[in-house]
């Protein structure tokens, strides 16, 4: 629990002596209202979330394909934790370079075309 009254819900990878992810937790829900805690639909969410994230990352853990995916989706779409360090989400990462890089190469090409048409 936060200090505003909110929740926080992470998840935490299992681990082992020889083997751990990369990532220290994954924050499943950020600011989260503790009423909402109580609705099936989110405790049946986080708990699907859960035994997906314990079997990736067990030694044990056979995960099925739509585990599998949904690890993938938690590692694109949720803030991680790495090293002790706050990563965004990847898709804000990607998209941000995207926007970016489809800014400069559209504004360079308007130029060329404003110099080739008024010139």
């Amino acid at each position: 629990m936060n200090d505003d009254g909110f929740i926080s819900v992470m998840l935490y990878p299992a681990k082992a002596e020889n083997l751990s992810l990369k990532e220290d937790f994954i924050f499943l829900e950020q600011r989260i209202d503790p009423k909402k805690l109580l609705l099936k639909s989110t405790l049946k969410y986080h708990w699907r979330c859960f035994m997906a994230y314990m079997e990736y990352s067990s030694l044990d853990g056979n995960p099925n394909l739509i585990q599998r995916i949904r690890v993938t989706y938690l590692h694109i779409f949720k803030s991680m934790v790495t090293n002790k360090i706050w990563d965004k989400a990847l898709y804000k990462t990607y998209s941000n370079s995207l926007f970016k890089f489809i800014m400069t190469v559209g504004f360079s090409g308007f130029i060329f075309f404003a110099i080739n048409y008024f010139v």
